[in-house]
C-alpha cells in the first residue's frame, strides 16, 4: 500500500559555522522590529492576604511591594507596568486556572500557588482562587502625571 506523502518541511535557513575567534555576528538587516502596540498602565501586585509575596502571571510579575533600600526609588505597593489588551486577557486567563493553597497550620503556614489542570489536581478545603490575592489597576492620567513630574513648589 502506497504511503501518503508527507507534509512538506519547513524550510530552515542553513546553519553558519561559528567563528573560530571572535564574537558570533547576525545579520541585522534582514531583522525587522515589530510595530509597537498600544498599552495602558497598570498598577499590578498581591494582596497582604496572599501567602506569596510576589506572583508570575503570563510573565507578568505581581510583587508585594517595589523599590526599596536596594534602589534609589521609596518602596511602594505593587509596581507599574505597561500592558498591551492580549497581555490583560493572558493574566486574566493565568489567573482563572490557579488557586492558592495554604499548608501549615493556621499560625505557620507557608502558602503555594496550584495549577487546576495539573494531573491530579484536587480541591482541598481552605482553596481560595488566585484572584482574590492579586490586583491589576488602570492607573489614571492624572495620578500618572502625579507620579511622573517633579511636584510643583508650594511657593
Amino acid at each position: 500500500m502506497p504511503q501518503p506523502d508527507a507534509p512538506p518541511k519547513p524550510s530552515v535557513a542553513a546553519p553558519v559555522a561559528a567563528p573560530k575567534n571572535g564574537p558570533v555576528k547576525m545579520d541585522v538587516g534582514t531583522l525587522r522590529i515589530p510595530e509597537p502596540e498600544a498599552t495602558t498602565e497598570y498598577l499590578v501586585g498581591t494582596r497582604d492576604s496572599c501567602p506569596m509575596l510576589n506572583v508570575t502571571l503570563a510573565g507578568v510579575s505581581f510583587p508585594r511591594v517595589s523599590g526599596g533600600s536596594v534602589t534609589t526609588d521609596p518602596e511602594r505597593r505593587g509596581t507599574r507596568v505597561h500592558l498591551t489588551p492580549k497581555e490583560v486577557d493572558a493574566c486574566k486567563a493565568a489567573a482563572a486556572v490557579r488557586i492558592v493553597r495554604r499548608i501549615g497550620t493556621d499560625t505557620k503556614f507557608r502558602g503555594e500557588m496550584v495549577d487546576i489542570r495539573t494531573p491530579g489536581f484536587r480541591a482541598k478545603p481552605g482553596d481560595e482562587w488566585l484572584a482574590k490575592h492579586v490586583y491589576m489597576q488602570p492607573v489614571s492620567v492624572e495620578v500618572r502625571k502625579i507620579l511622573d513630574t517633579e511636584p510643583e513648589a508650594m511657593a
